[in-house]
């Protein structure tokens, strides 16, 4: 009785402190709203809804946070009708940060935020879908498919195709998740297997929308020398509110100052420099992470099913596991 009045507590405790939280993150952005440039208060049309805008959210595990700030203070524009924002392409945590957006649920974050940490420091590892899943089910709209379809773009590799999916029509919910979690499924990270189901992993890199002339594309970069550091590291972090509004404050920036930011950028007006960073050196890596697994997985088929039983083996994956656990402990912990 005692521990469950105990777990009540802290529940109730932990509620608290999201409902302020989340207070006081929407009376940031309400304020930093108005200190918007008058030619774009002047430009927002509320019958049509605002300049219209495509969203690409980069991958970044932790570092999607930074996300969820950017798109926080990308909500309030669009319901005060400054934007009205299109199309969303996402991969990995960009994936889960695309349909929280579309639902307008982007105040789940923060708990899903601390459901992966929990588990992180746990189990060293990332899966964590299922609780996330049934979180979001429980406010997925029966129509949700026709809304996402050609709106939201989720890419990940099909290994064994040897192919890049990027998927934009939708059959189900069961559908819609099962591309979230083959877009996030990053090799050994989430669960110590290389690829999900032997055949799908991670997207790397989100699918670059064509542009066009009536609109802009809005690039958010989680790979900037700022963030690269962060992406696995959450050492004497608590929570990810700094993060948050990191990420918040760099598109506010980007909005008032009319530049390109760590993260901000219109692929429109992209310059030598951010075609080198975005199509040339995170393509060079996602290659080589990608083409890392398809030799792996090619290599597995000629390695004897029962060499696990072998103690040399079992020694060697004992050595590599505590490795593991010890850069977590000591780089990301």
């Amino acid at each position: 009785m005692m521990t469950n009045s105990f777990h009540n507590n802290m529940y109730n405790m932990y509620t608290i402190y999201t409902i302020h939280t989340n207070y006081m993150i929407d009376k940031y952005i309400k304020t930093l709203i108005k200190n918007l440039p008058e030619n774009k208060k002047k430009g927002r049309n509320e019958q049509e809804g605002g300049d219209v805008v495509d969203l690409i959210l980069d991958g970044g595990i932790f570092n999607g946070s930074y996300l969820i700030g950017a798109l926080l203070f990308l909500k309030e524009m669009e319901n005060q009708h400054f934007i009205h924002v299109d199309k969303i392409s996402g991969c990995s945590i960009g994936s889960i940060a695309a349909i929280l957006y579309h639902l307008n649920a982007l105040h789940l974050a923060s708990e899903i935020y601390d459901i992966l940490l929990d588990h992180f420091k746990t189990h060293f590892t990332l899966n964590v879908f299922d609780v996330v899943f049934s979180k979001l089910d429980a406010i997925i709209p029966d129509d949700i498919c026709n809304t996402m379809t050609n709106r939201v773009y989720i890419t990940y590799y099909n290994v064994e195709k040897c192919k890049k999916i990027v998927k934009s029509k939708y059959k189900n919910k069961s559908d819609i998740f099962e591309t979230i979690r083959k877009s996030c499924f990053f090799p050994f990270i989430i669960d110590g297997s290389v690829t999900y189901k032997n055949k799908y992993c991670d997207g790397f890199n989100p699918y670059i929308l064509p542009t066009c002339p009536h609109k802009k594309i809005l690039y958010l970069d989680l790979f900037g020398n700022d963030k690269i550091g962060s992406l696995f590291s959450v050492k004497n972090e608590k929570t990810n509110f700094h993060r948050i509004l990191a990420g918040l404050l760099d598109v506010h920036l980007f909005f008032i100052k009319q530049t390109n930011t760590q993260m901000c950028s219109y692929v429109n007006d992209w310059s030598i420099k951010h075609l080198i960073h975005n199509r040339g050196s995170k393509v060079v890596v996602e290659k080589l992470l990608f083409y890392s697994v398809y030799f792996y997985m090619i290599i597995r088929k000629y390695i004897p099913e029962n060499i696990g039983e072998f103690v040399a083996c079992k020694i060697g994956v004992k050595i590599m596991r505590d490795i593991y656990i010890t850069l977590i402990e000591n780089y990301s912990l």
